[in-house]
């Protein structure tokens, strides 16, 4: 038997709450709606009269979701996204091999899988367009549960993974302790208590690489390095490399291209730093659209491209 809806209830309701939180007032929702302000906050009324609960709290702070509105919300982003997924499906079965994906890039994915899984993205799907959102772990992670994203692909520290999301192993990495070309610790045969003394990069406490390489210091009765910067940013960690002394770790494939490039040195020194799962995570209960699902083939395809030449 069908379930009973109240006919009361549109799909514009749903997409009006969703994007009066994602947006935290009432004025951007009907922006990103493309419709009147008058015409959102007739809506929300009617929506509230249906529901007889206020969905919204208005104060100075922005427009927040009364508990009766974070409920709505958390049922009506899955809905939205099934549509979505389920359109896009359609479209396909037209022959229209179309769509957009919202992926979250974590750092080092950006610096190795993800340019592979473009470029054949574009060799088999050129008409789907994805969209790359970069953030913390915790921000890309909540996003992906309250479905702004579809999938995230990286390094995540499995501890911080729900049961509400599919994790997916794509391939394990290697790591390399690297710095600066013309370094003074390329110029000597290094000793562990060089590296000590040395200025560290590291990413935030409670990661496998911080784990391990204050493991590695204390099993020699070694005080471990307090890093001098405490970062998960590739970008500014390259940046200092090249620049300064400081020394850290880059997943063996982009340190090779930056040594290839003369700009960084690998270190020839066997410390060992647990290999990193990079994953593909998508929602548990999430439908993937075609082009998401696309995407993700296609980033599969990337990790072993990856593990082919390694």
């Amino acid at each position: 038997m069908l379930p009973q809806i109240d006919p009361r209830l549109k799909l514009r309701h749903f997409a009006l709450v969703v994007a009066i939180d994602e947006s935290g007032s009432l004025r951007k929702a009907a922006n990103m709606l493309n419709i009147t302000q008058a015409a959102a906050s007739s809506l929300l009324q009617e929506l509230e009269f249906v529901l007889g609960a206020p969905l919204f709290s208005r104060s100075r702070a922005g427009t927040r979701p009364t508990n009766v509105g974070s409920i709505l919300i958390e049922r009506a982003r899955p809905i939205l996204s099934t549509i979505r997924a389920a359109t896009e499906e359609l479209q396909q079965a037209k022959g229209d091999a179309s769509g957009d994906v919202f992926v979250g890039m974590l750092p080092v994915a950006a610096m190795t899988i993800m340019p592979i899984a473009i470029r054949i993205l574009r060799e088999h799907k050129p008409k789907v367009r994805v969209h790359l959102i970069e953030g913390t772990t915790r921000q890309l992670l909540d996003a992906l549960v309250r479905g702004d994203l579809e999938l995230i692909i990286g390094r995540v520290p499995l501890s911080q993974i729900s049961g509400l999301i599919r994790k997916e192993y794509l391939l394990n990495e290697p790591n390399e302790l690297v710095c600066r070309a013309g370094h003074p610790l390329t110029r000597k045969k290094i000793q562990l208590a060089d590296l000590a003394a040395a200025e560290w990069i590291l990413p935030e406490p409670g990661s496998y690489l911080w784990d391990d390489i204050r493991a590695t210091f204390a099993v020699a009765s070694l005080q471990p390095p307090q890093p001098v910067l405490v970062t998960s940013s590739t970008a500014l960690r390259l940046a200092l490399y090249e620049t300064s002394d400081m020394i850290g770790v880059l997943t063996r494939q982009t340190a090779r291209v930056y040594e290839a490039r003369g700009i960084l040195k690998i270190l020839d020194f066997n410390m060992v730093v647990e290999e990193a799962p990079t994953l593909i995570l998508s929602r548990q209960e999430g439908v993937l659209t075609p082009a998401a699902t696309a995407f993700a083939e296609h980033v599969r395809d990337a990790a072993q491209v990856m593990k082919s030449a390694a």
